[in-house]
């Protein structure tokens, strides 16, 4: 047990069931991400162009080349939380040293000098890109997702996380979409474009920012793992039950072996997919098919929208059901959705598909932020050691590029039909594909996900493993040679003696 600012106990059992306040600083931790995310993901380019007055090629090229190292920092921040040792844990003194370095590159990156010339100015905005999105966001992102994993090796409670994090991150989405011209137009005395407007929300959204992570780091909790001793912290070297040294390579060839974290990553990464094909094909099916552009407004919104009260669904069904149930269950709710406007064109019955498909996404939405952590403590508990950190790297990795697959399947499909940029008339082929890739390809991926969902078993030996490891054992080969090394750590010891 442990207390919080000396008053209330705190169970730290690797096990234990996380109360309701820590589950809500998780949360606030996935709200502060998003502050700086929303703003870097959603608005830089608008600050770049409209602000700035940049060539949107330019901009985009800019973006571009800067994801493309971001991936390789996925995986080495989780290789640094592997082999982290603290007596707080391993994910959470990244996550805090990381605080001050987010604030500063975020004012940094929406501050571009206007006195340094066009490629000065593309150099700074590259280097301060990076500094926010590939160094500090990757950290605070890995950081994060890693946490849930370490705070508990309870179902329930990573269940619970998964949930909370994803409605506040819903929560945070609607905050910022809203304030953000908001506060632009506010201190840029009634223009939402001048740079002292941009620069003096950014101020804003940084103490927000601040005092969000500052709650999660404070009222969070990592028990997995947890360091008893100086000689651990000293010992930076990831290592296995046995005392094998754990390189890099053997870690990540371990998450490939690990058939759960395998299926529940492709089926992720699928409906990630299946997501940003539905949202981005909606804009060309509400003006070519639906001959309302505006529309489209509010296709993504009801799936917004929709998506807050399935996700608190799926908190109930999750105890009920197992995460696997819920998935199969969120899917085929979304299948559903996803299929209505075969029946009809009618706008209300594409609104209603629409609301359909938001209610599925939310209900798979609780299960799939935590199920990772089950196929990472199925990992350890297969291979005697843990790659929290790798496996949410990863996992994160896949991700960020199953975001950009959604986009580049959707600009191949309109190519091959022969889309006309900016022409207000498309021909029938190109109406079919538009009708195709908003209908038949998300259905057709969500079919995908259930299928491969359903040879997902782990909720069914979930329990055991959980409580043998808590109890120090692991997988039948590993205790073997867990068990073949203390005896000969006690031969050592009788004849040195």
């Amino acid at each position: 047990m442990k207390k919080l600012f000396g008053k209330k106990e705190i169970n730290m059992a690797s096990d234990a069931k996380v109360g309701w306040g820590e589950h809500l600083a998780y949360g606030v931790g996935n709200a502060a991400n998003d502050v700086s995310g929303t703003m870097i993901g959603n608005y830089i380019l608008i600050y770049y162009t409209m602000v700035l007055g940049m060539d949107v090629l330019l901009a985009t090229s800019v973006l571009a080349a800067s994801r493309m190292m971001d991936g390789l920092s996925d995986l080495i921040m989780g290789r640094i939380i592997d082999r982290t040792q603290t007596k707080i844990g391993k994910a959470k003194p990244w996550y805090f040293r990381f605080i001050l370095p987010t604030v500063i590159s975020m004012l940094l990156v929406f501050n571009v000098p206007h006195s340094i010339g066009m490629a000065g100015q593309v150099i700074y905005m590259f280097l301060t890109y990076n500094l926010v999105t590939t160094i500090c966001g990757t950290a605070l992102g890995i950081s994060f997702t890693s946490l849930n994993g370490l705070m508990t090796t309870n179902q329930s409670s990573r269940g619970r996380n998964g949930v909370v994090a994803r409605i506040f991150s819903l929560a945070t989405g609607i905050f910022t979409s809203n304030t953000i011209f908001r506060f632009a137009r506010f201190f840029g005395g009634g223009d939402e474009y001048s740079q002292k407007g941009w620069s003096m929300a950014m101020i804003v959204y940084a103490v927000i920012f601040v005092c969000l992570t500052l709650i999660h780091h404070f009222f969070t909790h990592e028990r997995v793992n947890q360091v008893r001793n100086e000689n651990e912290i000293a010992d930076k070297t990831l290592r296995s039950v046995t005392g094998e040294k754990i390189s890099a390579g053997k870690s990540l060839l371990s998450l490939i072996k690990n058939k759960f974290w395998v299926t529940t990553l492709v089926v992720c990464v699928f409906i990630s997919v299946l997501l940003t094909i539905n949202i981005t094909m909606a804009v060309y099916f509400s003006q070519y098919i639906m001959n309302d552009l505006d529309a489209q407004g509010i296709i993504v919104s009801l799936i917004s929208l929709t998506a807050i009260p399935g996700t608190l669904i799926s908190l109930p069904l999750m105890t009920r059901l197992g995460k696997r149930n819920v998935i199969l269950v969120g899917l085929g709710i979304n299948l559903i959705g996803c299929l209505l406007p075969v029946f009809s064109m009618n706008t209300m019955v594409i609104y209603m598909g629409s609301i359909i498909k938001g209610l599925g996404y939310g209900i798979t939405a609780g299960p799939t932020g935590s199920i990772i952590q089950d196929t990472l403590t199925y990992g350890e508990w297969k291979n005697g050691f843990s790659n929290m950190g790798m496996g949410n790297a990863a996992n994160s990795f896949a991700m960020k590029a199953s975001g950009s697959l959604g986009t580049i399947i959707v600009g191949f499909m309109l190519s091959i039909s022969g889309f006309v940029e900016q022409s207000l008339v498309q021909s029938q082929q190109t109406l079919n594909m538009i009708s195709f890739g908003y209908i038949w390809m998300p259905a057709l991926m969500a079919i995908t996900c259930i299928i491969i969902m359903l040879f997902y078993t782990l909720d069914k030996i979930y329990p055991q493993i959980e409580a043998d490891l808590k109890e120090g054992k692991y997988a039948p080969g590993v205790q073997k040679e867990a068990a073949v090394t203390a005896d000969e750590e006690k031969g050592d010891k009788h004849y040195e003696n």
